[in-house]
């Protein structure tokens, strides 16, 4: 009995880093670019409250910043709190970037892919590689992994568990996360509607018949003034 608890002490141990609730939410678009908040919050925070380099998930807004820092990745935000009800560490984090395939040039994402490349005309094609946790038990259902996509056009095809409209949300309990998870979409990117064709036209015929006018109104006043001097 006493090896039976010294051996679940360790197990314990050895997954409390990855015992944490996590949410990533992500707006792109078409290019590429967009914009992220990252948040993650456990009720072990005092085992991430260190200044340890390599912390990934780190409380301390520093180590934060230096872990979400990198080429064509602009934090905007890092807000850090704690619930005294339940003794809850939250960390959330604010950031814009260039192009989401090189969203691992930081340290924060270095052992994450994620693609999102053209496929067939006027389609992109969305792929993120979720890594295997120490998970598998039921110990473990209390904590969620969740990814939150807002894609610029409409959704093809997905294997998400939840859809509402161009917004595709992928969200497991750590326990369901002993193997490797792949998150797939197929994007038909947004084009001008028929409507807004129309408006851009218009537009463009509102300006000319101005020009038009313009010119026809300069003609008559140089006439006018022609036909005055005439006269004197």
């Amino acid at each position: 009995m006493k090896k039976i608890i010294t051996s679940f002490f360790l197990l314990t141990l050895l997954c409390i880093p990855s015992c944490i609730n996590y949410e990533q939410t992500t707006w792109l678009n078409s290019d590429g670019s967009g914009n992220m908040e990252v948040h993650y919050w456990t009720d072990v925070s005092s085992f991430f409250l260190d200044d340890a380099k390599e912390e990934q998930l780190s409380f301390k807004e520093k180590q934060i910043k230096k872990n979400f820092s990198g080429t064509g990745i602009e934090v905007d935000e890092i807000k850090i709190w704690k619930t005294n009800s339940d003794s809850v560490a939250h960390a959330l984090i604010k950031l814009q970037f260039d192009d989401i395939n090189k969203i691992n040039q930081c340290e924060f994402f270095k052992d994450t892919k994620i693609e999102f490349v053209d496929g067939a005309a006027g389609q992109k094609i969305f792929n993120q590689s979720v890594n295997s946790t120490p998970g598998g038990e039921r110990i473990f259902d209390r904590y969620t992994i969740s990814y939150i996509y807002y894609f610029p056009g409409e959704i093809v095809t997905d294997n998400a568990t939840m859809k509402e409209k161009s917004k595709l949300t992928w969200s497991y309990k750590l326990s369901e996360l002993g193997h490797v998870k792949n998150l797939t979409a197929t994007v038909k990117l947004k084009k001008f509607s028929s409507f807004s064709d129309i408006i851009i036209i218009l537009g463009i015929l509102l300006i000319v018949v101005l020009w038009i006018i313009l010119i026809v109104k300069k003609k008559k006043k140089s006439s006018a003034e022609t036909e005055a001097h005439d006269i004197e």
